[in-house]
């Protein structure tokens, strides 16, 4: 009998768009797990199942990959803040966990990179920059003037966005997707106790201004 031949699994098409962000994820696992020196475009190919060639068909450097993979995660950080922020009062409580775990949960790897890993590489340490000083300025933006002294509603803003960055991934190292509900709950009261503290009650709109109340009362059972 002859030998038969072991035919290799044929590699998946995927239209240009559908190829950009698997590879985009490969790299994100790859960088997360090495860093960015340490790996290289073969490494992604080989994290994604394709040649190196194939990466290069779509990003023309390894410094380019990097930089769309945190582009790419800031990107949906944004759309998913502006969707939760459009909702409606009643629907929007938790929303700015919530829409921070969203993202996390679709590219874990890529959500560390951005928010940890980058700051540590010299060329990108500005993109992380960027980042988190447009958390701060939509953390500014959002307490208004509900905190009255400058130097208070500056550290809040910090202190904010660090809760909720540090919070998620938190969550994603000890956390169980199914009850990511509950976390967004217990995240959401922490983040309204604290703000309850620093704000003027006077300058809260009436809608928040519940909230925190109902928030204080649950934390006196």
């Amino acid at each position: 009998m002859g030998e038969t031949a072991v035919q290799k699994p044929a590699r998946q098409l995927l239209a240009r768009d559908e190829r950009r962000a698997q590879l985009l994820r490969a790299a994100a696992t790859a960088f997360a797990r090495a860093g960015f020196a340490a790996t290289s475009m073969e490494d992604v190919g080989t994290e994604a199942g394709v040649t190196k060639l194939i990466v290069y068909r779509h990003f023309a450097s390894k410094e380019e990959l990097y930089r769309d993979v945190l582009s790419a995660v800031s990107q949906r950080l944004h759309e998913e803040f502006l969707c939760g922020l459009n909702l409606p009062d009643s629907e929007r409580h938790g929303f700015m966990s919530r829409s921070i775990l969203i993202v996390a949960r679709e590219n874990p790897d890529g959500f560390r990179l951005l928010t940890t890993h980058a700051a540590r590489e010299a060329q990108f340490a500005g993109l992380s920059q960027e980042f988190a000083e447009q958390g701060l300025h939509t953390a500014d933006l959002m307490i208004g003037d509900m905190i009255p002294d400058a130097t208070v509603k500056r550290w809040a803003s910090k202190v904010i966005v660090g809760y909720l960055v540090q919070g998620v991934l938190a969550w994603l190292e000890s956390g169980d997707p199914d009850r990511d509900d509950e976390f967004v709950e217990l995240a959401t009261q922490g983040l309204l106790a604290m703000f309850l503290a620093w704000a003027d009650h006077e300058r809260v709109p009436e809608p928040l201004r519940r909230a925190m109340a109902e928030n204080a009362r649950a934390a006196g059972r």
